[in-house]
């Protein structure tokens, strides 16, 4: 649980949660594997995440297309 999130803000942005790099690439294989809008993968991370009673939010909408958009050059 403690590698989800991470101790450092990137690109100096304030945000109420920071993620890792782990965390995003994890939430975007689940992505690729059931072939999920950004949105539909952040609930479904949300809903995994209250059937198991883990403490951790999902990464958000914003989160992950950031990532997206300055990991992958089109």
């Amino acid at each position: 649980m403690q590698a989800w999130y991470s101790k450092t803000l990137h690109c100096g942005r304030v945000r109420s949660y920071s993620f890792t790099d782990k965390a995003i690439e994890t939430a975007l294989m689940i992505k690729g594997l059931f072939k999920l809008s950004v949105h539909s993968l952040e609930g479904l991370i949300h809903s995994l995440f209250t059937l198991i009673d883990a403490p951790l939010t999902p990464p958000t909408y914003s989160s992950i297309t950031i990532n997206i958009l300055t990991q992958f050059v089109f």
